[in-house]
């Protein structure tokens, strides 16, 4: 028997379900703080519209980084560019090393010693035709449209969301892509649902969520809310988020810190307010200076000045220099009241703008058809970019990333639910066959074999002479070393007629087994033909 003199407050016996109700709560709220928090419940409250956030309160909202993209000239090129990079290599590979584009391999590929089954292949290609078939639906370009909705997801929300159809036996057959930016996590949806409703059980508040809005929240991992009310709900095998940026920041969890732009946007915005501003000094509704008139003048030949300058008679002849004639004491000054692009510095500062969001999106600048001067003033000149920069600018950290981040996002998702052993790459060489052999004949000029130069090209059969380096200079030096030790024996002996016979018959048997030899190799018919005098 319990000394219930300890107890202090409401004592309830233990057969009343409301005091399993409690210690069931008690349980509960334990548990959530071994786990730790990621929301704030103030920010729950200022970030919520309808059934769950449209982003959390203290971060840039949804709406506001697509104006962003929208509206900012810079962000829009860099992501655009971006795109097309994507699209150029968005489709599968057919023959490895010759193509770009993606393709599955084994988790070991890059093992030099690693030589891949006939089943590994049959896997590898079974899994290429299904990322391959996207739904045709969503994406009418296939794959194509689908990496390039992926990317602009990436860069402008961080938030791409992957609607993926299995068969019976719950491999993935096809999938799509939705707005990333209205799913939200079952469990933030019910929280806000629950803080509204001043409910603290969550079966109940699940069944009163389902009387409200038909949507059963009982399996669901994430919800789609459109204009504030849920409309779709997936489990984790049908849906799958990915954020490139992640954290565990409060309210941050679940939407990471925040895309290129939105991490980028205090450039953006100062881009925007110096463009709008530079383009508003075009704007003629106001006038750029005032003219200031002092002392005696002519008020004839003022009203001729004006009629000329101003157009005020429609003659718009403004080469003639106008004259008005004055005494001594007469003064002009013309006074500014609106500044010019270059008075306020403009390109310098459009020079800084165009660094730091390039180097926000981890790019060169010449995605954007800028270049810096390179005579050292540090300006900015529009093209005259070399054919180096382009081949650098395809092979640069930040396109890489992006290949590498869809690629173990599909990895992830499509691929190793069935095979765990295989993974999907991007091969992004865009180096065109010309100059893969101008690179291919500069290697084999500083030791590469002859052998191995006909291997890379991919001819096949060794050549009996071929293990030496295909070096010019290599062979002219050997075949000068071979004279030199000619000259140092001096001349071959001459045989009497008989050791000539002998040597002959010898040299002819040695043939004759050489030609057997071939014949044998080749298991072909050869047909000879002896001239005897």
């Amino acid at each position: 028997m319990p000394n219930w003199s300890n107890y202090k407050g409401l004592l309830v016996p233990e057969s009343v379900s409301m005091a399993k109700r409690l210690e069931e709560a008690q349980r509960e709220q334990r548990g959530r703080a071994a786990r730790g928090k990621f929301f704030s419940y103030m920010s729950m409250t200022q970030g919520a519209t309808g059934y769950g956030y449209t982003k959390p309160a203290n971060t840039l909202q949804f709406e506001h980084l697509r104006e962003a993209r929208d509206k900012s000239l810079i962000d829009k090129i860099i992501i655009n560019a971006r795109i097309i990079q994507m699209k150029h290599i968005a489709k599968r590979v057919i023959v490895p090393g010759k193509q770009i584009g993606f393709r599955v391999v084994h988790e070991n590929y890059a093992d030099p010693n690693f030589k891949p089954t006939e089943d590994v292949i049959r896997r590898c290609k079974e899994m290429e035709r299904i990322i391959d078939n996207v739904n045709q639906d969503i994406h009418p370009g296939g794959f194509r449209d689908f990496a390039a909705i992926s990317v602009d997801q990436e860069l402008t929300y961080d938030r791409k969301a992957l609607v993926i159809t299995r068969d019976r036996t719950g491999n993935p057959i096809q999938y799509h892509m939705i707005d990333g930016t209205t799913v939200r996590p079952m469990l933030l949806v019910l929280m806000e649902y629950m803080e509204n409703k001043k409910m603290n059980d969550r079966e109940r508040a699940i069944q009163s969520f389902y009387y409200e809005t038909k949507i059963d929240l009982t399996n669901a991992a994430y919800v789609q809310v459109v204009d504030g009310m849920p409309v779709a709900t997936w489990t984790k095998d049908e849906m799958a988020i990915d954020i490139t940026n992640p954290s565990v920041e409060i309210d941050k969890w679940a939407y990471g810190a925040g895309s290129l732009l939105e991490q980028s946007i205090a450039a953006t915005v100062t881009w925007l307010n110096a463009w709008a501003y530079n383009d508003g000094l075009f704007n003629q509704d106001s006038p750029e200076s005032l003219l200031l008139i002092y002392g005696d003048y002519d008020p004839i030949g003022l009203g001729a000045f004006q009629r000329q300058v101003l157009d005020q008679s429609g003659s718009g002849d403004y080469q003639k220099i106008p004259v008005i004639t004055a005494d001594q004491e007469f003064k002009a000054e013309l006074l500014k009241i609106r500044e010019l692009p270059k008075d306020i510095q403009f390109p310098e500062l459009m020079r800084m703008n165009i660094q730091l969001k390039t180097a926000a999106y981890r790019a060169h600048p010449s995605i954007v058809n800028f270049s810096v001067d390179k005579g050292g003033a540090g300006g900015l000149s529009i093209g005259n970019n070399s054919e180096d920069d382009i081949i650098k600018q395809s092979h640069e950290e930040g396109f890489q990333s992006i290949c590498h981040g869809l690629a173990n996002w599909i990895t992830r998702t499509i691929i190793q639910p069935r095979y765990d052993d295989l993974v999907m790459i991007f091969e992004v060489d865009t180096e065109d066959e010309a100059r893969r052999i101008e690179v291919l004949n500069q290697q084999a000029s500083v030791g590469m074999t002859i052998n191995e130069w006909r291997r890379a090209q991919g001819l096949k059969g060794d050549l009996p002479y071929g293990d030496v380096p295909n070096n010019s200079v290599y062979i002219q030096a050997m075949q000068a070393g071979q004279e030199q030790q000619t000259n140092l024996n001096g001349p071959a002996p001459v045989a009497n007629e008989g050791e000539e016979k002998s040597t002959a018959d010898q040299v002819k048997q040695s043939d004759s087994k050489d030609l057997n030899k071939s014949l044998s190799k080749s298991e072909e018919k050869v047909l000879v033909i002896e001239i005897i005098d």
